[in-house]
């Protein structure tokens, strides 16, 4: 029921209208009927109607000033005016106060019936839309926390690129208080089960995964917030916010020892293997993508094994130079030919003829000409300083010029470089053996001088001068090793060796071996050595008889 209040000066009148209706068939509870219009103004406060019907000419106040007056106890309330006065000013006075209707006394029946069902359908549909307004606000709320994880997939899979979008979504997912902050992304990786899952143990996936997102979600607890975001149940992504005045020294630290901890909870808790991918930081949101590419990034890289399951991409990250204004240059095509020369496959070659043919400096015949003519030179130097002429090896090698010279097909021109690419590594893997097993020795050297230091693969590979991608795959090729594997196994022996002395605490064997971090020293050891240090410690210490003090 819809309550109402009935205000008019003349008393004859105020009862006719009282009782001109059955107003509860109407949905309409008549709660005062007023002749003294100040007296109503008291009470309407009290009463809350909804509905006004009021005459407008009457002593003391009329009927206009005590709507409004009204209206600043219930902004929603519903007027209907009456009086006697076909008044232009009147009605246009009414329809400025956005009242139902205005009607003219004396009242015709008909009309305020009519006015009356209109007003009541009004007040229903206003309910409606209440009513509807709330119900999706109590959906919204209750799916808040799925709408935010949602958005933060999208951004992180760069579906925003207009910055104003995402400040506003996020005001409206009530996650504007990160708009200034620091982010980092974090994204785990669950190594697949040895056996398929059978139906029946389904239900361990889902407990796993959301154990799993427990467990980040309370790890990185000291982040300001931690949202997280999924693509399947083999990986896990957060990122990590952080005040924008955060110390990144410290905080980097802290992070890499809470993703130690999380690491040998859930492989203790699930016994599954688990890898952990951590990006850069960046105060720019449009940057979110990026940050979430390069903790796959770390994940995806050939330079780590399981013996290490927490990655830095600062770690893989190559030194970017400024990128030539136009084409390749020399040096590149010279550096990327030397690498081929020594581990280049099929598909490597055929991707180094596409990076080189990538550029849209390389559109026109002649330009594409002329980098086909450097390439062939710079072939034919690299033969040259092994004293090996290129007639040698093609003995029609101006045919090979005038096919460059006469080139119909784009293709065909790729074709024909990648072909003499390809037999002159066969041709160099007798004669270049020697260079690479050379530069395995120069990186072993680096190791062995810079073990106790947290050097990168990419630090490594500047100190003998190639990019830590070739470094790296020609160390493979001759010792099946990835050079941070050899420099992980080179630290763990040497901190073998160390423990054996209950003088050196381990948190000291760490140190000296390269790891700030005692919690990431132990993980990586006990994957390699089977053991943590202190069992290791106790082992040697037992075999030679000799007694054991608990250090740490």
């Amino acid at each position: 029921m819809y309550k109402m209040v009935i205000i008019d000066d003349n008393r004859r009148e105020l009862r006719y209208v009282q009782g001109a209706l059955e107003w509860e068939n109407y949905q309409i509870d008549v709660v005062g009927t007023f002749y003294n219009p100040l007296l109503a103004l008291e009470e309407i406060p009290k009463l809350l109607p909804d509905i006004i019907l009021t005459d407008i000419v009457m002593p003391q106040i009329n009927g206009f000033q005590l709507v409004a007056k009204a209206l600043e106890y219930n902004p929603d309330l519903l007027t209907v005016f009456m009086s006697c006065h076909e008044d232009f000013e009147y009605a246009r006075a009414a329809v400025d106060m956005r009242a139902c209707s205005y009607l003219l006394k004396p009242l015709i029946l008909e009309e305020l019936e009519e006015t009356i069902t209109k007003t009541v359908s009004r007040l229903n549909q206003r309910e409606a839309e209440r009513t509807k307004s709330d119900f999706m606000e109590k959906i919204f709320s209750q799916s808040l926390e799925t709408l935010q994880e949602q958005f933060f997939f999208e951004l992180c899979n760069g579906a925003f690129s207009n910055i104003q979008d995402i400040h506003e979504k996020m005001k409206l997912l009530e996650l504007d208080r990160h708009i200034l902050d620091l982010i980092c992304a974090v994204t785990i990786k669950f190594q697949l089960e040895k056996e398929p899952i059978q139906k029946t143990e389904a239900w361990k996936e889902y407990y796993n995964f959301f154990f799993s997102r427990k467990m980040l979600s309370s790890h990185f607890s000291f982040a300001k917030s931690v949202q997280l975001f999924s693509k399947s149940s083999e990986q896990l992504s957060c990122l990590l916010f952080f005040p924008k005045e955060e110390d990144l020294v410290p905080l980097k630290r802290r992070i890499d020892e809470t993703a130690t901890r999380l690491v040998e909870e859930i492989t203790a808790t699930i016994n599954r293997e688990v890898a952990v991918g951590i990006s850069n930081f960046s105060f720019e949101l449009l940057q979110a993508d990026t940050l979430y590419s390069q903790s796959l990034a770390a994940l995806n890289t050939n330079f780590f094994t399981e013996i290490n399951p927490i990655i830095w991409y600062h770690e893989i990250e190559e030194p970017q130079d400024d990128p030539p204004k136009v084409g390749v240059t020399v040096q590149e095509i010279a550096t990327g030919i030397k690498a081929l020369f020594i581990s280049g496959s099929r598909d490597e070659i055929g991707a180094f003829i596409d990076k080189l043919f990538s550029s849209d400096y390389y559109h026109s015949e002649n330009r594409i000409r002329g980098l086909a003519f450097t390439l062939l030179t710079i072939v034919e130097l690299q033969l040259s300083e092994d004293g090996i002429k290129f007639s040698e090896l093609f003995p029609d090698s101006m045919g090979l010029w005038n096919k460059v010279l006469t080139f119909d097909k784009y293709y065909n021109i790729k074709q024909l470089l990648g072909n003499v690419i390809f037999e002159t590594i066969q041709f160099q893997k007798k004669q270049n053996s020697s260079k690479g097993r050379q530069l395995v020795s120069d990186i072993k050297k680096v190791i062995a001088e810079n073990y106790a230091e947290p050097i990168t693969v990419s630090e490594i590979a500047a100190k003998v001068f190639f990019s830590a991608s070739y470094s790296n795959n020609v160390f493979r090729s001759i010792t099946g090793k990835s050079i941070f594997e050899y420099l992980t196994e080179y630290r763990i022996k040497k901190a073998m060796h160390l423990l054996k002395m209950p003088s050196c605490k381990i948190s000291a064997v760490a140190e000296q071996v390269g790891y700030n971090n005692k919690s990431h020293f132990s993980l990586i050891f006990k994957k390699y050595v089977g053991h943590t240090p202190a069992d290791y410690r106790r082992m040697m210490v037992h075999n030679e008889g000799e007694g054991y003090d608990e250090w740490e």
